[in-house]
Parts: structure tokens; C-alpha cells; sequence
């Protein structure tokens, strides 16, 4: 009966380190996979802050070139201001009536400078 004993004490000793070589060896291969996940992961991580500062520096260029547009727009709302408040003060029919030579001469010219600023403009 002793001998049985010894041999069932073995036999549980040899489990136990069965199992506690299995239970080490599939620890081991989830910390290998736990650790090729981090490296993914920071992998991405890594792409998505080049991506990050690509897109701010992109929103820093937008942001630059809405201002200069803006700044355009109210210099030409200025001179649109200015042309409103010259005619405003002037009236064209009456001129027209006493002297239409005048006005259909200055109209040319005018118009024809205003074309030529624009095809200028639009080359560059």
C-alpha cells in the first residue's frame, strides 16, 4: 500500500510539473504575441502622428492662403467703395446730355483699360 502511495505522489509530481511546463510555455507565446501587437500598434501610431503633422501643416498653409485672400477681397471691396462713391457724386446723364462725346470717350478708354488690366492679370 506505501508503494502505491510513493507511486500516485510521483505520478502527481510529474503532473504538476507537466503542467507547470505547459502553463510557462503558452505564457511565453501570448507575451510573443502580446509583443508583436505593441510593435503593430506603435508601428500605426508612429504613421498616424506623421500623418497628424502632415494635416496641421497643411491647415497652417490653408489658414496662410485664406488670409491673403481675404486681405484681397477687402482691398477690393475698398476700391469697389471708392468707385461707388466717385459715381455717387456724379451724375452721368446729365454730363451725357451736355456733352455725350465726352462720356462715350472716356467710357472707351476706361473699358479698354479695364481689359487690358485683366488679361494682365490673367497671364500671370
Amino acid at each position: 500500500m506505501l508503494g502505491h502511495v510513493k507511486f500516485a505522489g510521483v505520478v502527481g509530481v510529474v503532473a504538476a510539473v507537466g503542467l507547470g511546463y505547459w502553463h510557462y510555455t503558452s505564457l511565453v507565446s501570448e507575451l510573443s504575441a502580446a509583443r508583436v501587437t505593441i510593435a503593430t500598434q506603435t508601428a500605426a501610431l508612429e504613421a498616424k502622428d506623421i500623418e497628424i503633422k502632415f494635416l496641421e501643416q497643411q491647415q497652417k498653409n490653408l489658414k496662410r492662403r485664406n488670409d491673403e485672400l481675404y486681405k484681397n477681397l477687402r482691398h477690393a471691396t475698398e476700391g469697389v467703395d471708392r468707385v461707388r462713391t466717385l459715381f455717387a457724386n456724379h451724375d452721368f446723364y446729365s454730363l451725357m446730355e451736355r456733352n455725350p462725346s465726352l462720356i462715350t470717350l472716356r467710357a472707351k478708354k476706361a473699358t479698354k483699360k479695364l481689359f487690358n488690366q485683366i488679361e494682365e492679370l490673367s497671364v500671370k
